[in-house]
């Protein structure tokens, strides 16, 4: 897409939150479940009362724009709506008509074992249930989207045609601040560029994660991966205080948690360890071949491998931080926080190659668990992981970090395009 065909995209089409993330300290996520039988009271309610709510993102780039021009300006609420594989089915909608994605229509819940998710009745009390629909409304002011979720919550209800079954609010850490999450770390720094230096929208950028509407061609909607994952921060840090003991290093507490993400918690890459925060650079061209600057388990590099090919499958990851925690993150709590991740891509294959690739124990001295997101086979012995004594140095030692994140449920949606929703 060039600059010139830019001037004709449809922005005020797509929904927002895929190009830029909304920006605001506080989000909810009211996830909807709907009754098959109200086909007319669900379409209904969603024109009545979502749509009004619902941000494009030519609105969002405008907000933007008027930001920069005048800080104070906030922009207000932002919102989008997505849709799982059994909204279409209780809005009655032709199964050849779906989003045509074959792991969207087979659910997250149906993907797990894939994914070696926990047993579904393992997961939080409503994630159980046909998670219809999500809701995302963000916002600087929380009182704003409580008084709109109870407004929602009791429009939904009077309307006899589905209910909020579950509601997740999350909230940035450091407001005014780095995005950073619970583990300390700066995040959201390895994403895709959807616009250049010159401020056109990249050429191939969107096939990164908008997909052409089956009934309107040139309307874009995005396929959205919704995870709440729950991080324990008092294991996370005793594991690293273990792995700090032996290394030899005058900052060997910050080298042990750099190997376990592939940065610093500032961001710096581990394999480049000094100067600016580039996100270019790539493992093997910085002679780091045999994984003796980042190790090759190092979430970073697991996710992430950035050899040939790695760009056309990118993530545009738009979570964000859930749970209460002291200002400073000193406190080390074991449940309660974490991250409610999001993802847009084109294909929820993208997504489900990174975590299978995050997983993977299989044969080989360089393939491990990755110690963050990783998910070992139940009943399996986990494999130790090497880690590196200096950095740059070929010298490890081994040690088995145990898992600190836990999935407590997630659905797989498609974010339509606008012009969808108002014609339901």
């Amino acid at each position: 897409m060039t600059e010139r065909h830019m001037q004709d995209f449809p922005f005020g089409e797509v929904q927002a939150n895929i190009f830029k993330g909304h920006g605001r300290y506080h989000a909810w996520h009211l996830f909807i479940c709907f009754r098959p039988e109200c086909q007319i009271g669900i379409k209904s309610w969603l024109h009545d009362h979502v749509l009004p709510l619902i941000t494009s993102a030519q609105q969002q780039l405008d907000m933007i724009r008027r930001h920069r021009e005048d800080p104070s300006y906030d922009g207000g609420m932002v919102g989008c709506l997505a849709l799982s594989a059994s909204a279409y089915a209780k809005l009655g909608i032709p199964e050849k008509e779906w989003p045509e994605d074959q792991e969207f229509r087979a659910g997250m819940k149906s993907r797990g074992p894939i994914l070696n998710d926990p047993e579904v009745m393992l997961w939080e009390a409503g994630y159980q249930n046909d998670l219809d629909a999500v809701l995302i409304l963000a916002d600087n002011e929380p009182d704003k989207l409580q008084e709109t979720a109870n407004q929602l919550k009791a429009s939904l209800e009077r309307s006899g045609s589905g209910s909020i079954c579950r509601t997740e609010i999350g909230t940035v850490l450091e407001p005014g601040g780095p995005c950073r999450e619970h583990f300390g770390f700066v995040d959201s720094i390895s994403q895709p560029d959807f616009w250049d230096a010159y401020g056109s929208f990249h050429e191939t950028a969107w096939k990164l994660a908008l997909v052409r509407d089956q009934q309107s061609p040139h309307l874009y909607g995005s396929y959205l991966v919704f995870r709440k994952l729950e991080q324990n921060v008092k294991r996370f840090r005793d594991q690293v205080r273990s792995i700090a003991g032996q290394i030899i290093a005058p900052n060997a507490l910050e080298l042990a948690e750099a190997q376990t993400m592939g940065r610093f918690r500032n961001g710096l890459p581990l394999t480049l360890c000094s100067g600016s925060l580039p996100n270019d650079f790539k493992y093997l061209e910085n002679t780091d071949l045999h994984g003796s600057k980042c190790p090759f388990h190092a979430h970073m590099r697991k996710a992430n491998p950035r050899n040939k090919g790695y760009k056309a499958k990118q993530l545009t990851r738009r979570g964000i931080p859930y749970g209460t925690r002291k200002p400073d993150l000193s406190d080390e709590p074991e449940t309660g926080v974490g991250l409610l991740f999001i993802s847009y891509q084109v294909a929820i294959s993208n997504f489900e190659e990174v975590q299978i690739q995050c997983n993977d124990p299989g044969p080989g001295p360089h393939s491990t668990l990755d110690p963050i997101i990783g998910q070992p086979v139940p009943g399996t012995t986990l494999k130790p992981q090497a880690w590196n004594k200096k950095w740059h140095d070929p010298a490890a030692f081994p040690y088995t970090f145990q898992p600190v994140v836990q999935l407590k449920g997630g659905e797989y949606f498609f974010q339509p395009p606008l012009t969808y929703l108002k014609e339901l």
